[in-house]
């Protein structure tokens, strides 16, 4: 059997972010135990606003945010379709975190939640990167995940 995949495809404005979190809360939450569930979504929240905020911002008219899940037995994987361009790659990173100020801890974040966080070339967007995150299933979804 293979894992239950599930696609999401909004505009690339903030008053979408709740759509996202909504579409994976319910999957997310029968999966990790509740304060997982929470970061898990926020660490992707992070990473849709910072396309609406950095990657997509010199799309005339906005962009999209594609994002496509897999709920694997043992992992899940996210995969944010067209997040910058492949030149932007190298600008982001978390700043240090002895430099305190507000903003610039998202990368970090994500890191600290995810499991790994990557990047691949987009195969729907020549010249344009999707970030691929990945955790693996822990909690509350071991025995559920051992059936499927």
């Amino acid at each position: 059997m293979t894992a239950p995949y599930l696609a999401i495809d909004v505009p690339a404005e903030s008053a979408y972010l709740k759509c996202i979190r909504g579409f994976l809360k319910p999957v997310l939450e029968n999966r990790f135990s509740d304060d997982d569930a929470r970061q898990i979504i926020l660490a992707i929240d992070e990473a849709c606003a910072n396309i609406i905020k950095h990657g997509q911002g010199w799309l005339k008219p906005r962009g999209r945010i594609e994002l496509e899940f897999v709920d694997g037995k043992k992992m899940i994987v996210v995969r944010i379709l067209n997040f910058c361009k492949e030149s932007q790659i190298a600008k982001i990173r978390p700043r240090d975190l002895a430099d305190v100020k507000p903003g610039g801890l998202g990368t970090h974040f994500m890191r600290e939640v995810m499991d790994t966080m990557d990047f691949e070339p987009d195969k729907e967007h020549a010249g344009r990167v999707a970030l691929v995150m990945t955790r693996a299933v822990s909690g509350k979804g071991d025995n559920e995940a051992q059936g499927r």
